[in-house]
């Protein structure tokens, strides 16, 4: 059977079939293509010069109000999710509070110190020793300028130091640097300076008391000799911390006699660290092997070994404390745990050995060098230091 002929051109059937065998897809969008110029051509036709003003202000106000109605929306959102983190963090100051066993005077003492700072979270105050020190400083700083009554002054001064104890920031340990002059101890050895002189003026002075408004010092006045010193002048004082380094800070005196200074708080300090790597203080278990004298500097070692604990580690060496004393200078292999990896048969010598007294029991403090400690090692515990570190920055 023949099919039917068409009478269309031979240019519109190659189209028609071309169509046919286009995807349907390629079809929908040029179909789309076509919609999208006509209607192009139709706003262009309309255009925005021929429309009345109402209907150009309308479309404005309309826009205007959409985007203030967002804006509201989201400073709203803003506003309710700062009076939330507020809440809790009042919640939590009160909490801290009534677990630190501070009065209702102390408590309004220490809503009293915040209002030095600008401090969105009130609980923060126990957590930060640096916030508690700021604003301790202000606040004695007001004190002593606005206060004419000595008693008024000498209970602040029992209140904020109460608060101080209750809040754990009587001392700082060992690892972490001074903040102020009233984290100074008791016995501390100084030497005193004049601004303008660098020899020193008093060789030997003792940090003999430490009170919220200020610190006292003392000399012996037959080798330094009695000094003609001044309220209002200022000295420089150098002194070293086991264990931490060494500070230059310059104070204010309050007043002077022949034996003892009376110097005002400051927290400007000048400070060089003494150690090459830093050190934390640590409380992990670790197990030490002697190495026989003969055998020094490789890694077989007794068989035996003991069980003692970490006390602190750094990047050049580590501490542990066991009942009994090793011998300075001998070598030892280490083994121990940290959160970055297991350290085995790490190699050390015994500096010196410490004694510590309890009240019932005499432990042995020993400092120990890193010998020919492989380098991964040494880096593995300096990043288990930077984290430890970074943590208790987080907190504080």
């Amino acid at each position: 059977m023949k099919k039917k002929s068409t009478n269309l051109p031979l240019r519109i059937q190659r189209k028609i079939c071309s169509v046919k065998t286009r995807p349907v897809f390629l079809n929908w969008c040029i179909a789309a293509s076509v919609v999208g110029v006509q209607a192009e051509s139709l706003i262009e036709q309309i255009g925005w010069e021929g429309a009345p003003t109402r209907i150009i202000i309308a479309v404005g106000l309309v826009l205007v109000s959409l985007l203030t109605i967002m804006a509201v929306l989201y400073l709203r959102m803003r506003h309710n999710m700062k009076k939330d983190q507020s809440d809790v963090s009042n919640r939590l100051f009160n909490e801290l509070c009534t677990k630190s066993d501070l009065y209702p005077s102390e408590v309004r003492k220490l809503q009293q110190l915040l209002t030095h700072e600008v401090i969105t979270f009130p609980h923060t105050i126990f957590q930060s020793a640096a916030l508690f020190e700021r604003c301790v400083d202000a606040e004695i700083r007001l004190l002593l300028l606005g206060t004419s009554d000595p008693e008024s002054l000498a209970d602040d001064e029992k209140t904020i130091a109460t608060i101080r104890k209750k809040l754990g920031y009587s001392y700082l340990p060992l690892e972490h640097p001074l903040l102020s002059t009233r984290n100074l101890e008791i016995g501390q050895v100084v030497t005193v300076f004049t601004l303008k002189n660098t020899a020193p003026l008093i060789q030997r002075a003792v940090v003999i008391s430490n009170k919220e408004t200020g610190f006292r010092i003392e000399y012996d006045t037959e080798k330094d000799g009695p000094f003609q010193i001044l309220a209002g002048q200022e000295i420089k004082l150098a002194f070293a911390r086991q264990g931490d380094g060494v500070y230059g800070v310059q104070v204010e005196i309050a007043g002077a006699d022949d034996a003892t200074i009376d110097c005002l708080h400051t927290l400007d300090f000048r400070r060089n660290q003494m150690r090459q790597y830093a050190r934390i203080e640590l409380n992990l278990p670790i197990r030490v092997r002697p190495v026989p004298a003969q055998k020094t500097g490789v890694t077989e070692a007794f068989p035996q070994h003991v069980d003692a604990k970490l006390c602190d580690i750094s990047g050049g060496g580590l501490s542990f404390i066991y009942e009994k004393p090793f011998v300075p200078g001998d070598d030892i292999l280490m083994h121990f745990s940290l959160s970055t990896g297991k350290f085995s048969a790490i190699p050390g010598r015994i500096l010196r050995v410490n004694l510590q007294e309890g009240k019932t029991t005499t432990w042995y403090r020993h400092h120990i060098q890193f010998i020919d400690i492989a380098p991964q090692h040494r880096d593995r515990i300096i990043k288990y230091i930077f984290e430890k570190q970074r943590q208790i920055n987080q907190m504080r």
